[in-house]
């Protein structure tokens, strides 16, 4: 999917590597990707709560960069909001702790960002957050349909935001 897409809008289109070391914590691999830091045991064991991020990342640079101007919009698990939601212009935050729930939050931020989308309007950044595989990963073992199913939901789910993006 991701080469894909890489290989049909090259100009449009980055991948950057991502590794997840055990034990992994949602919050303190959002903060590490969006402030460029490297997560130690201790601040893995001390963040299983969110909290405002205050070191530099890429939010507040965008944010600053020639003025607030920069529309800032995300949509998805309510744990992003404690940590960068003073950025976000328009945000809607779903909770996520029913693990079993596979498919709610992906169906309603998919939804939000078909909207978006599909409206026009204007923004220089969104940020969506779906859970599905993660949660049929807690759930079910890595074998499980349920996880294969989630993988193909999370594939047309890019496929359908691809397809409505403009250049």
């Amino acid at each position: 999917m991701f080469k894909e897409a890489r290989d049909t809008h090259p100009d449009q289109s980055l991948l950057f590597p991502l590794t997840s070391e055990m034990p992994t914590v949602t919050t303190v691999r959002i903060k590490g990707m969006l402030s460029g830091g490297i997560t130690n045991f201790f601040e893995t064991s001390e963040e299983f709560g969110s909290s405002e991020v205050k070191e530099d990342n890429v939010l507040h640079q965008l944010k600053n960069r020639n003025g607030n101007k920069k529309d800032i919009v995300f949509y998805g698990d309510y744990i992003w909001t404690p940590m960068f939601g003073k950025y976000f212009d328009r945000y809607e935050e779903f909770v996520s702790l029913d693990v079993r729930d596979l498919d709610t939050l992906d169906k309603n931020v998919a939804g939000h960002i078909y909207k978006e989308l599909d409206s026009g309007s204007n923004f220089s950044l969104m940020l969506a957050h779906i859970i599905g595989v993660d949660s049929a990963g807690h759930t079910y073992n890595s074998q499980h349909p349920e996880v294969e199913r989630k993988i193909i939901d999370s594939e047309d789910i890019l496929h359908n935001i691809i397809d409505k993006m403009d250049d």
